[in-house]
């Protein structure tokens, strides 16, 4: 069984390793994002596919140690969690693998944090990039203008376009 936790405690560091290194990157992608760094964004989702494919490896590979360790410990695997499983370790053990978990839920609330602001910008970005494009080929103007009941009339669609158009 001590293989097994010393497997454990190993994965559980490369999980929080992955996951800082995660939020390195979406905080370079904020940056990015909002410098208008298209190059930079695109190299962070690249690293972002990367890490989230390690992290799947990693969590496959936990998930594997901890049913050894459940039939080990002859405890079902699905409620074998990482704090009931402190119950069966030496403390020196249970005290770094309870710092690991709670390393993990830092960075994972850390990483949801900084998540946020990056989905604002993206969507923000997105509906620029629409309202441009719609301007420029001359579709539906959405604006609309109040009128004297208190209403809003939408407008029917300008001709105006600031593109040629070929038919």
């Amino acid at each position: 069984m001590d293989q097994l936790v010393v497997r454990l405690i190993d994965i559980i560091e490369k999980e929080v390793s992955t996951f800082k290194q995660l939020l390195e990157t979406l905080q370079h992608q904020q940056k990015a994002l909002v410098t208008h760094a298209v190059e930079e964004i695109e190299a962070a989702v690249d690293q972002q596919h990367s890490l989230a494919d390690q992290t799947s490896i990693l969590e496959n590979a936990r998930v594997l140690v901890v049913e050894e360790l459940a039939e080990a410990l002859s405890v079902d695997p699905k409620t074998l969690t990482i704090s009931r499983l402190l119950e069966f370790m030496p403390s020196s053990d249970a005290e770094r693998l309870a710092w690991m978990r709670e390393s993990l839920v830092d960075i994972q609330a850390q990483i949801a944090e900084t998540n946020r602001p990056n989905i604002l910008l993206i969507k923000q970005s997105l509906k620029y990039v629409d309202k441009t494009m719609q301007i420029l080929s001359g579709g539906e103007d959405s604006s609309g203008a109040y009128v004297q009941s208190g209403k809003v009339e939408v407008r029917a669609a300008s001709p105006r376009t600031v593109m040629n158009q070929v038919v």
